[in-house]
């Protein structure tokens, strides 16, 4: 690898590097790699996926998620561009219990639920199955009439009659299945997408339906989501008392593997980029197994029975079960955040989810401390190869190097230079393109890959 050289700037703070490098994957390490997808425009394109739990317990966190939602459209809102070219869309936990073939349905779910489909509530003024705001040649361009803030608040009353045996991963594969021919549209191969899980139960997505025709009561049922979903260092889970060491139980006779999920959505965004995980839901602090007592909506006041999180660990708050599933989902994607569903109250869930959003939408600043290739200079000399590309995600696209703005004054060139608006993150440097006021297609985007401490 070439070591870069730059001769120090004193007016704006530039550092470059070596102007002649040819685009390949720099040596992570030692250090790590700061990867950038730029779109030369600044339109960026966001679609965001509310995955919302509408069974029995959840009509509070409903009525606060579309009481917060102006605070936490607005934080895109508030960005430097505006906001983004946006996609907006809805979808419930409940993809039903029936069985693939034969076999009753359990409890009071139905069939298949709201099957991953993208849901409006037949929202007046809303055309198609999800909001769409987006920068048009004259203004932006709405499929919807009123406000973005009064018909997501429409689109999102689902109501707590769905299935009680939640299925999110189940209902999030359905929804962005690129054969799902309801919701085509709604996922874009160029955009972020930002997936913002909300529940207060963990994952129950079976493989095996007929876990839920199994002859037992609808209390012992409803156990097998615990009792065949995860494992502990405790073999009997139908035994009351704590449990230790929970993780996914893998090749479960009726539940979905988690990691199944993990690689549906690295189909979608390899490696995790270009996608975000916020979860809203319970915490995972303990794991008890009790009884459900004779309180309404139980039939088996014997059964074994997940308890809530606060019943093994007093400063937790809310009725939350814990999430083992949805947790170990989570923890497998670099952009994710995790924010206690509490008690009811969304009000800072969702802003520290509409903040991690944000903060990983693509931007011009640089995130990580750049590494110093050469420390007998007193200029920064970083390790970034850099380029545009023509058309992404199209059978056009094209890659086009770009070097390092140096003393040939070759265009276009690379540089990096201090922005107030990057202030926040540790060099406060932003990288800039020096393209020496020559047009560029609007159809491209930047990409950089420059080495960090």
């Amino acid at each position: 690898m070439p070591t870069p050289r730059v001769a120090p700037v004193l007016v704006l703070a530039l550092v470059a590097g070596c102007p002649d490098r040819p685009i390949s994957s720099v040596d992570p390490e030692p250090h790590s790699v700061e990867r950038k997808d730029v779109p030369v425009t600044q339109n960026t394109k966001l679609d965001l996926l509310f995955v919302v739990d509408n069974s029995g317990s959840m009509q509070e966190e409903q009525d606060s998620l579309k009481l917060n939602f102006p605070q936490f459209i607005q934080q895109f809102a508030n960005l430097p561009s505006g906001l983004p070219d946006i996609h907006i869309g809805v979808i419930s936990t409940d993809v039903g219990s029936g069985p693939s073939s034969g076999g009753t349905v359990f409890g009071g779910c139905t069939l298949l639920g709201d099957d991953g489909a993208l849901l409006t509530n037949r929202c007046p003024g809303i055309e198609g199955n999800f909001l769409a705001d987006v920068a048009g040649p004259s203004g932006r361009v709405r499929n919807y009439q009123g406000a973005l803030e009064d018909q997501f608040k429409c689109m999102a009353a689902l109501g707590t009659k769905g299935c009680g045996a939640e299925q999110p991963l189940e209902s999030l594969r359905r929804a962005l299945d690129p054969q799902n021919a309801h919701n085509q549209g709604f996922l874009r191969p160029d955009s972020v997408l930002a997936v913002i899980l909300i529940t207060d139960e963990d994952d129950c997505s079976t493989r095996d339906r007929s876990m839920f025709s199994r002859t037992d009561t609808n209390d012992s049922i409803i156990f097998g989501c615990t009792e065949f979903g995860i494992t502990c260092d405790e073999a009997d889970l139908r035994a009351t008392g704590a449990k230790h060491n929970c993780k996914p139980r893998v090749a479960s006779p009726y539940l979905a593997d988690v990691d199944s999920y993990v690689q549906f959505l690295h189909t979608l965004r390899p490696k995790g980029e270009n996608f975000v995980l916020g979860a809203i839901m319970g915490e995972t602090s303990c794991v008890q197994i009790g009884h459900p007592g004779t309180g309404p909506g139980h039939d088996d006041p014997s059964a074994p029975m997940l308890l809530a999180t606060h019943e093994c660990a007093p400063l937790v708050k809310g009725s939350a079960t814990p999430p083992i599933r949805l947790d170990a989902f989570r923890a497998e994607f670099p952009n994710q955040a995790f924010a206690p569903i509490g008690e009811g109250d969304l009000t800072g869930p969702l802003a520290t989810v509409a903040g991690m959003i944000v903060d990983n939408l693509p931007t011009w600043c640089m995130k990580g401390e750049l590494a110093d290739t050469n420390l007998a200079t007193p200029a920064l000399d970083p390790d970034c190869v850099v380029s545009d590309v023509l058309h992404p995600g199209t059978k056009t696209e094209k890659e086009v190097p770009i070097a390092a703005c140096g003393p040939s004054g070759k265009l276009p060139c690379w540089r990096f230079e201090t922005d107030p608006e990057c202030a926040k993150f540790p060099t406060g440097l932003k990288l800039t393109i020096d393209r020496g006021g020559a047009a560029v297609d609007p159809d491209t985007h930047v990409r950089a890959q420059c080495v960090v401490d």
